[in-house]
């Protein structure tokens, strides 16, 4: 098995691996992951609006290779809020199914985590779907969870899904 490498994506870098930006995106509106979409959605639209978001400093995204090939992606945004600047919210992490288990997501989140500290970022939260394999990954990653909003988001096939609220302290503030 290849090493996995996990660069943060700069814009131009992203833009030039749009397709497999957005196959990885389609991938996962299938598998029922929503990422923030519904069923439908113009993957390449979405990933479009991704990149052109993309903030130093502000919101990253960071895309997870095994061989030169993309297998997972994720994205880490700082809160905008002058008291809030501590704080980040790990956003749309993603593993290609064939990738899954072989610890893409688990290295993916490890360099999120590095890359939020490094930015002196000491509070990293998240949410998603409840009652899904990903609650159990990122509590074996050390995130606590908050509780249980029902109806929070829209699963692709449209039905409201209660979220998982979870955060993990980087260091003591």
């Amino acid at each position: 098995m290849s090493r996995i490498e996990v660069p943060q994506l700069e814009p131009d870098e992203a833009r030039a691996r749009t397709r497999e930006l957005a196959a990885l995106l389609r991938e996962a509106l299938e598998a029922g992951m929503a990422l923030g979409q519904l069923a439908g959605a113009d993957t390449q639209q979405a990933v479009a609006e991704t990149i052109a978001a993309l903030e130093p400093g502000r919101r990253l995204l960071f895309g997870a290779f095994r061989g030169g090939e993309l297998v997972g992606a994720a994205q880490l945004e700082r809160a905008a809020a002058a008291n809030g600047r501590h704080r980040a919210e790990v956003q749309r992490v993603v593993v290609r199914a064939d990738a899954q288990r072989q610890g893409v997501g688990r290295e993916l989140m490890r360099v999120v985590e590095a890359a939020a500290a490094a930015e002196e970022i000491t509070l990293l939260w998240l949410t998603t779907h409840d009652r899904t394999p990903a609650c159990a990954f990122y509590e074996r990653l050390g995130y606590e969870r908050l509780g249980v909003m029902p109806d929070y988001s829209r699963r692709p096939s449209g039905e409201l899904w209660p979220g998982a609220f979870y955060y993990r302290l980087l260091r003591e503030a």
